[in-house]
C-alpha cells in the first residue's frame, strides 16, 4: 500500500510512512545511536554529555570531537547506566561553537553505528543532526551564531591569528628589522603598506583561483625578502631602487600561503574575510614592532657610530633571515599544528572484552532460525509492542494442521492466521505498570524473513508449511513511557524454549525463556525520557549589538586617519590608525551593549534568522505528531501551525495512524535539520515566506531490527507571528526525496 501526502501537508505523513512501513531494502540496521548532547551554559561554557550503548566494548567506545580551541573545565563524570555508558564534561570554547565542526571519534573504524548530535544554545536555538556510520563530523549552522556578536568573535579570532603568526615566528621580526635599517618611520610604514596591499592581493587571487602555497614557502618568501632588504642597507640611499618590488613580491607570496599558515595555526576552512582580517592583524603586529625597533634605533644612534653598527646589523639580520629560510625549508612551518583529531577518551573501566568495530548491518536481536517461536518486545514513548515470529512447521500440532509437506492455499490462510493469533494470545501475557493488558490492535501476516528484516508478504501466495513463517504484532498503548513491563509465556510439550528480546529507545537485551524461567521483565532505567517535548517559539525582537569597548579605539583610528589626510606626520598617523583599528577588532566581543529593536512588520528576516526560526518550528511539528491521543496531538500541533495547514497535517497524520494501528510500528523522529533557507520575502502580520530545505530522520524497530530512515524536503514555507508566537501558516512541498 502506498500513500501520497497532500502537497501542503509538510510531508509529515510521507516521512511517517517512510519510517514506519517502507521496505528496508539495502538499508543497514542500527542499534540505538551514540548520542552527543551539547548545551551552552549562561557562563559561555558548554556542557557536553555523550551516551554510548553498551553493545560497544570498552576499548571501542568513542568520544566527542570538538574544535581544537575547546578545553576541558572541571572534573569529568561517568555513570555506568544499565543501558549505556554516560559521560559528562564541561568545556570552555573561547570562539563558541556556531559555525564550528562537531563530531565523534572512534578508536576503531566505525561501520555500524550512527551518531545523533544535539546542540542547544542559550539563545534558545536547537539543532540536531544524525551522522551516518563512517561520518565523523558536522558543521553547526552559522545561523546559531547570533548575528553580529558572532561576527565580532570571528573577527577577533581572525585578527588574533595574524598577531599569533608574528609572535610564533622570528622571520617577521627579521623582516621588520631589515625595514627599519633602511630608514626612518616613513620608509618603514610605506613598505609595510605595500606589503599589506600585496598580501591582500595574494589572498584574493589565491582564494578565487585555488592557487595556494604551502606554509613553509610563505615563510621562506618573507625570510628571503628580509635577506634582500638587509643587503640593500649596504647600498647608498640613492641606489636603493628595488625596495618596493621586494615588498610586493614578499606580500604576494605570503598572501598565497596565508591560508596554509592560519590553517596550521588552528583555523577551520578560513574564508577570504578571515584571511583579510588575519593579514590586518599581522600588519598591526608588524607596525607596532617597527615603531619599537625604530625608537630603539634612534636611541642607539645617538650614542654609537651609526654607519658602522648599521652595517653590522644588516649583516646580522641577513644571516638570521637566511638561517630562518633554511629552517623553514627543512622543518616546515613553525606555527603550532592543529589538533583537530584530538579524541576525548573514556576511562578504561573494564578489561578488554575482544572485538572492535561493529558490523555494517546489525540485527538488534540475535537471529535464532531454529526456534519455533521468537518473541520481541519493543518499548517506546507511547506504546509497547509484542511481536512474535512463528515457524509454522513446528506448531502444526498445536493448531490442528496435520499436513506436513503440503501448501496452505490462499483461501485457507485466514483461518491459519487466526489460529496462530489464538495460540499467541493464550500463551503470552503482558503486564504494564502492574496491570495485565489486552492489545488494542493485532496484526497477523505471513512474512518473508532474511538478514535484512521481517516484512509482511505483499501479495498472498500459496505457503509451503515446511518453510512458512507467520508474524504476530500486538500493540498496547500507554499514556507515556511505561515504567515496568513483564512478558510471561506459557509452555507446552511442543515448545520448550522461546528466544526473547526486549528493545527500548536506548538498548536491547536478549534472553531465552523456558518453563523454569518463563518471564522477562523490563524496568525503565532510561537515561533520557523518550516522550517528546513541544514548546512555542516566541517572536523575539531584533537585537542591536553595540561594541562599547571598541568605540574608543575606533575613534582614535578615525582621529589618526584624519591626521593622514591633513598631512600631520602622515606615516606615523597611518601606522597608528591601522593599529588602533585592529585594537578595536580585538576588543569587539568584550563589553557589548545589546539593545532590543521591536520587530518591523514590513521587513523580512535575513536568511540566517529565518533558518533559526524554522529550526525551532519544524521539529516541534514532528514531535507533536508522535503523541497518540488525538486531542493532545492536535493541541501540540496548534502551538506551531495555524489555519488550514494545521487541519491538513492533522488529518494526514490520522490516516497514517489508521495504517499503523493495524499492527505497524510508529517511527520515532530523531533529528530534524534545516539545511538551507533562501529567497526570504516579507508577508503580512510580520511574517515571512522562504524556500527551505530540511531533512527528517528517525528510527523504527520491529521484529528485532532497528532501521534508520531519512527524507529530504524542499518546500516553500510561510510563517506568521501569531500573538507573539511563530507558526507555519502555509506550505507547499516542492520535492520529497528518500535519502536513507
Amino acid at each position: 500500500m502506498t500513500f501520497q501526502p497532500n502537497r501542503r501537508s509538510l510531508g509529515v505523513a510521507g516521512i511517517a510512512i517512510a519510517l514506519a512501513v517502507a521496505a528496508p531494502t539495502a538499508v543497514a540496521d542500527d542499534v540505538r545511536p551514540v548520542q552527543v548532547a551539547v548545551r551552552e551554559l549562561p557562563s559561555g561554557a558548554f556542557d557536553v554529555q555523550w551516551s554510548v550503548p553498551k553493545v560497544m566494548p570498552p576499548q571501542a567506545m568513542p568520544g566527542p570531537r570538538l574544535p581544537a580551541q575547546c578545553r576541558p573545565e572541571g572534573p569529568r563524570t561517568f555513570i555506568d547506566n544499565p543501558t549505556a555508558w554516560l559521560t559528562r564534561q564541561v568545556y570552555r570554547c573561547p570562539d563558541g561553537l556556531a559555525g564550528q565542526a562537531l563530531g565523534i571519534s572512534f578508536p576503531f573504524p566505525n561501520t555500524g553505528l550512527s551518531t545523533l548530535l544535539r546542540v542547544e544554545f542559550v539563545s534558545g536555538e536547537r539543532y540536531a543532526h544524525m551522522l551516518n556510520p563512517g561520518e565523523d563530523s558536522w558543521q553547526i549552522p552559522e545561523a546559531a551564531a547570533g548575528g553580529f556578536p558572532q561576527f565580532l568573535r570571528e573577527a577577533q579570532r581572525a585578527a588574533l591569528s595574524g598577531v599569533n603568526l608574528f609572535l610564533n615566528d622570528w622571520v617577521y621580526l627579521a623582516f621588520v628589522v631589515a625595514l627599519c635599517l633602511l630608514g626612518g618611520v616613513r620608509v618603514t610604514v610605506r613598505l609595510l603598506t605595500v606589503f599589506l596591499v600585496a598580501q591582500v592581493a595574494g589572498v584574493v587571487f589565491g582564494s578565487f583561483s585555488g592557487v595556494q602555497l604551502a606554509a613553509p614557502l610563505a615563510q621562506i618568501g618573507v625570510a628571503l625578502a628580509a635577506v634582500l632588504l638587509a643587503t640593500e642597507v649596504l647600498r647608498p640611499p640613492d641606489g636603493r631602487n628595488q625596495l618596493g618590488a621586494i615588498a610586493i613580491v614578499a606580500g604576494v607570496v605570503h598572501g598565497l600561503g596565508l591560508h596554509s599558515l592560519v590553517s596550521a595555526a588552528g583555523a577551520d576552512g578560513p574564508s577570504v574575510l578571515y584571511l583579510f582580517l588575519a593579514a590586518v592583524g599581522l600588519d598591526a603586529a608588524l607596525l607596532v614592532s617597527a615603531l619599537l625597533v625604530s625608537a630603539i634605533g634612534r636611541f642607539a644612534s645617538r650614542r654609537l657610530a651609526h654607519q658602522r653598527y648599521a652595517k653590522v646589523a644588516a649583516y646580522g639580520t641577513a644571516g638570521v633571515a637566511f638561517a630562518l629560510a633554511l629552517s623553514a625549508m627543512v622543518d616546515g612551518p613553525t606555527t603550532p599544528a592543529k589538533n583537530s583529531d584530538r579524541q576525548l577518551e573514556l576511562p578504561r573501566l573494564m578489561a578488554a572484552s575482544g572485538g572492535a568495530a561493529l558490523p555494517g548491518s546489525r540485527r538488534v536481536a540475535s537471529n535464532t532460525p531454529d526456534a519455533a517461536i521468537q518473541s520481541f518486545l519493543a518499548v517506546e514513548a507511547f506504546d509497547v509492542r509484542h511481536e512474535v515470529l512463528v515457524r509454522l512447521a513446528d506448531v502444526t500440532e498445536l493448531i490442528d494442521i496435520i499436513s506436513p509437506g503440503r501448501e496452505i492455499s490462499i483461501e485457507n490462510q485466514s483461518a491459519v492466521k487466526e489460529r496462530i493469533g489464538e495460540l499467541v494470545a493464550t500463551r503470552a501475557s503482558l503486564t504494564i505498570d502492574g496491570e495485565i493488558r489486552e492489545p488494542v490492535t493485532q496484526r497477523i501476516d505471513f512474512i518473508t524473513l532474511d538478514d535484512k528484516g521481517v516484512l509482511p508478504r505483499a501479495t498472498p501466495v500459496p505457503e509451503p508449511i515446511e518453510t512458512a513463517w507467520i508474524g504476530v504484532s500486538a500493540m498496547y498503548l500507554t499514556a507515556a513511557t511505561a515504567q515496568d513491563v513483564s512478558l510471561t509465556w506459557g509452555f507446552g510439550e511442543v515448545v520448550t524454549e522461546i528466544p526473547t528480546t526486549v528493545t527500548d529507545p536506548e538498548l536491547s537485551r536478549s534472553t531465552v525463556l523456558t518453563p523454569n524461567q518463563p518471564m522477562l521483565r523490563w524496568d525503565n532505567v532510561l537515561v533520557e525520557d523518550p516522550v517528546p517535548t513541544v514548546s512555542t517559539i516566541a517572536v523575539e525582537p531584533t537585537w542591536l549589538t553595540v561594541p562599547l569597548w571598541s568605540l574608543a579605539p575606533l575613534a582614535a583610528s578615525l582621529f589618526f586617519a584624519i591626521g593622514v589626510l591633513r598631512r600631520r606626520r602622515p606615516a606615523l598617523s597611518l601606522a597608528l590608525s591601522r593599529v588602533m583599528l585592529v585594537v578595536a577588532v580585538l576588543l569587539g566581543p568584550l563589553g557589548n551593549l545589546t539593545i532590543a529593536v521591536p520587530w518591523s512588520a514590513g521587513s523580512a528576516p535575513s536568511a540566517s534568522q529565518a533558518q533559526r526560526i524554522l529550526a525551532g518550528v519544524l521539529p516541534n511539528i514532528y514531535r507533536a505528531l508522535e503523541f497518540r491521543e488525538e486531542s493532545v496531538a492536535f493541541d501540540r500541533l496548534a502551538l506551531s501551525m495555524t489555519g488550514e495547514t494545521l487541519t491538513d497535517v492533522y488529518l494526514d497524520h490520522r490516516r497514517v495512524l489508521a495504517m499503523e494501528e493495524r499492527g505497524g510500528a510508529q517511527a520515532r523522529v530523531e533529528a530534524v535539520e534545516v539545511i538551507e533557507v533562501e529567497s526570504v520575502e516579507s508577508e503580512d502580520s510580520g511574517g515571512f515566506s522562504a524556500d527551505a530545505v530540511w531533512t527528517v530522520g528517525g528510527t523504527v524497530t520491529h521484529f528485532g531490527h532497528r532501521h534508520f530512515r531519512q527524507n529530504r524536503y524542499d518546500a516553500r514555507v510561510a510563517v506568521v507571528a501569531d500573538e507573539g508566537i511563530w507558526k507555519v501558516r502555509r506550505i507547499e512541498v516542492l520535492n520529497e526525496e528518500r535519502v536513507r
